[in-house]
């Protein structure tokens, strides 16, 4: 991988409306025994957009003018009325900071904070272009918008049907101070997302996260992903993942669903965020309501808010008592925020529009909004950590109640006519719309008073949810149940001379550097060439033929056609052997697709 290419504004759009493969940066990768990679020394220099004197005219992105704008200006109230629909209007940033207190009203945009984005394309940056244009959102010199290439990443966002784009227009219109650095994979597979996240922590730039993937539990999540989100929570930083658009069911393979919590935003380290309905005909986006369009005569299979509960996790101590939870497990959502008739810049998913903008729906929009308001509060607290964030959205509602949310108590969640289980939104908490929706400035002021992190946030400081192996060797049985990812093709085993990548997750210990090599040192000499290496020594990416992976590890791989392309995935346990059970938490031994983004879905 290299180097995120340093390019001026106009240089960057030009290349990305040319050229969007063009725009990928990247991080360093390691070999041999020496350290991991060297994080990023300079601060990314992709600079926003400005803000436009007018609005786009039909066919055309807008000029951009380049004036700078004063010092926490609010988001100026701008709306993208419906051509279709007379009266309608669509929602803009301006319309979610408004209604729910957003801290950029009140002068705290997210500047001098950095949100992430993991997603498997780049953003089209001139697609962001004429959102932030549109909008007139105010426009910072300083902030910067970077793509980083992870693994190879660096698609354009076409590979993501718009996601990367969505993310990013959302998060950079609702926090308009904030850096954002899209880390961009070359698929939602295990491997390359569990890189993604590592990249994160090792660049020590981010201190807010956006996922807005999901798929099925399985069981390796524990091992693989929840020691990583252990670690970000732990380091402050704060995780917003999109609970999914599929009630309480999960992505087996991007089109078929069953029953269940998707992850990761089951991982109790993470903000599992739901979707609210809003109503447009009447000009309200604060509604009591969940997101359900199921029932209407809209199509698609993004149309209703995630929620459930987690057949992996425990309930969390945030969690516990908590009335109207329901008992078994890990609940989610934590919190919601609108999730249908939000307003994209995309003219070619909003192909047909005289504007280029259009509404879609999902709470793929949902969690870029959380992500955009934990920065927000980070600046407003004056901290670049705040340890469990999760749970400070719990604490804060043990102590202020609906004086800082709106409750969501109308609905369920239930995806078009799937039987039970599926839940029902009511007073208090549920696994539908969780908490409810935060009203953003009260939030900030009761876990900082006075601009001052308060008790709520000194109680969780050394808190994080985690659950440890002990240290000797064992079993992990992490293979994939086949069964579920319909559409997935057995095609044999896999030649032992096919050169086979898989990822060594190194337990967090205060010894984990030391830990790390003894791994490293113990893959080498066994005939693993290892190919990555982080900065926080949470993983190490190593690849042989794969006779050595199955004689190593005592399991076996086969090949599979999934998602257009050959992949492969271990068909047997996994034995760690014992030289390196110590320091291993887990190992990623298949590079299957395991989770999805819902397909943006226009509405109008």
């Amino acid at each position: 991988m290299k180097n995120a290419s340093r390019l001026t504004y106009a240089a960057l759009a030009l290349a990305c409306a040319a050229a969007l493969a063009a725009c990928g940066g990247g991080g360093g990768s390691g070999g041999g025994g020496g350290g991991g990679p060297v994080p990023p020394t300079a601060t990314p220099v992709v600079t926003a957009t400005p803000a436009p004197t007018a609005t786009p005219t039909p066919g055309s992105t807008p000029t951009a003018a380049r004036t700078a704008s004063p010092a926490g200006a609010p988001l100026p109230p701008i709306e993208y009325p419906s051509a279709s629909h007379p009266g309608w209007k669509y929602w803009g940033p301006w319309s979610s900071a408004n209604a729910f207190r957003f801290p950029v009203q009140s002068g705290f945009n997210g500047q001098g904070e950095t949100i992430a984005i993991v997603i498997d394309a780049t953003p089209s940056m001139s697609d962001l272009t004429g959102y932030l244009n549109y909008f007139q959102v105010p426009y910072y010199p300083a902030r910067t918008i970077t793509p980083r290439a992870v693994d190879g990443g660096g698609l354009p966002d076409g590979s993501s049907g718009g996601e990367a784009t969505l993310d990013t227009e959302t998060t950079a219109g609702i926090a308009p101070g904030a850096n954002i650095i899209v880390y961009d994979v070359p698929s939602l597979s295990n491997t390359h997302l569990v890189d993604a996240y590592n990249a994160i922590v090792s660049d020590h730039l981010a201190n807010v996260v956006n996922l807005s993937f999901g798929g099925c539990e399985y069981p390796g999540s524990k091992t693989i992903e929840n020691p990583i989100f252990t670690q970000m929570n732990a380091a402050g930083i704060a995780v917003a993942v999109a609970a999914g658009d599929t009630g309480n069911t999960c992505y087996s393979d991007g089109t078929t669903f069953n029953p269940g919590a998707q992850s990761p935003a089951s991982d109790p380290n993470v903000v599992g965020v739901g979707g609210t309905a809003t109503s447009p005909s009447t000009d309200v986006i604060t509604t009591n309501q969940i997101w359900n369009d199921c029932a209407s005569s809209v199509s698609g299979d993004n149309c209703v808010s995630g929620g459930g509960v987690s057949g992996l996790f425990t309930p969390p101590p945030y969690q516990a008592g908590l009335p109207g939870a329901v008992a078994g497990g890990r609940n989610v959502p934590d919190i919601a925020l609108p999730g249908n008739w939000d307003a994209m810049y995309s003219p070619t998913i909003c192909a047909g529009s005289p504007t280029g903008l259009c509404a879609i729906g999902g709470t793929s929009w949902s969690a870029p909004l959380a992500a955009g308001l934990m920065a927000e509060v980070y600046q407003y607290c004056q901290v670049t950590s705040m340890p469990n964030y999760v749970a400070m959205f719990y604490d804060t509602f043990a102590s202020a109640g609906y004086a800082a949310f709106s409750d969501v108590t109308v609905g369920s969640d239930q995806y078009f006519s799937a039987p039970a289980p599926f839940y029902g939104a009511a007073a208090g908490y549920d696994p539908v719309g969780g908490i409810g929706q935060p009203s953003g400035m009260a939030v900030a002021q009761h876990i900082c008073p006075g601009r001052v992190l308060g008790p709520l946030g000194a109680t969780r400081r050394a808190s994080a949810v985690v659950e440890r192996r002990p240290a000797q060797a064992w079993v992990d049985d992490n293979r994939i149940d086949l069964g579920a990812l319909r559409g997935t093709v057995d095609l044999g085993r896999r030649e032992g001379s096919d050169r086979t990548a898989i990822a060594v997750a190194i337990r967090a210990t205060s010894s984990v550097h030391q830990d790390e090599q003894s791994v490293v040192e113990a893959l080498q000499s066994a005939g693993f060439t290892v190919t990555q290496r982080f900065g926080n020594a949470g993983v190490v990416d190593v690849e042989g033929p794969a006779s050595l992976v199955e004689s190593y590890f005592g399991t076996a791989l086969h090949d599979y056609a999934q998602s257009g392309g050959r992949r492969f995935a271990n068909v047997a346990p996994l034995t760690i052997p014992a030289q390196i059970a110590p320091y291993v938490q887990g190992v990623v031994s298949d590079d299957l697709v395991m989770k999805w983004h819902p397909r943006l879905r226009v509405i109008y």
